[in-house]
């Protein structure tokens, strides 16, 4: 519901051009006014496990394109329609508070341009204080940038290192508060 109590259908429509249907420059993603924020729970992300407890490592990603990678390797991730979007006014979003309160590490793995970008970093300082306070271990994942700096998402990372090399970064990247 928007503010004036109407339901708004939450949905995003991506501009998409051309034979190879890459990603318009520009404006690339669209929703209704008022529709709100929404967590992208991929096809394949094991719903039935996270809700017996059964799920131990999450992984969060900006992007359903990237959710969508990440899970069809057997990777549970959720995606954020973008950095900030994860809360519902100023509480953390109720589908994350689920996640965090039935998952006991999350992987947060925003996009390797995060080194030089400070509202990145603050978006995700926030999202890992919400999800801790909700008692899970958080680790902030840093993927390494392409050839000549380019910027690499985790769905990159995972075509270009296989999902192994992934998970492995992901493993070896220690939780917040532990070295």
């Amino acid at each position: 519901y928007n503010d004036s109590g109407r339901d708004i259908p939450y949905c995003r429509a991506r501009y998409l051009t051309g034979p190879g249907q890459k990603a318009a420059k520009g404006r690339r993603y669209d929703q209704p006014k008022g529709s709100g924020v929404a967590i992208y729970f991929p096809k394949g992300f094991d719903l039935a496990a996270l809700e017996a407890g059964k799920l131990d490592n999450c992984v969060i990603v900006e992007g359903e394109k990237k959710a969508i990678a990440l899970c069809a390797a057997d990777i549970p991730a959720v995606g954020l329609s973008g950095v900030d979007c994860f809360r519902q006014g100023k509480a953390l979003h109720p589908d994350l508070d689920y996640v965090a309160s039935n998952c006991a590490e999350i992987a947060i793995v925003f996009d390797s341009d995060i080194e030089t970008n400070t509202r990145v970093q603050a978006a995700e300082l926030r999202l890992a204080g919400d999800l801790a306070l909700r008692g899970a271990k958080v680790h902030l994942v840093r993927l390494p940038a392409g050839n000549d700096g380019a910027k690499v998402g985790a769905d990159d990372y995972l075509v270009a290192n296989g999902a192994d090399a992934l998970i492995d970064l992901i493993c070896e990247t220690p939780a917040l508060g532990e070295t």
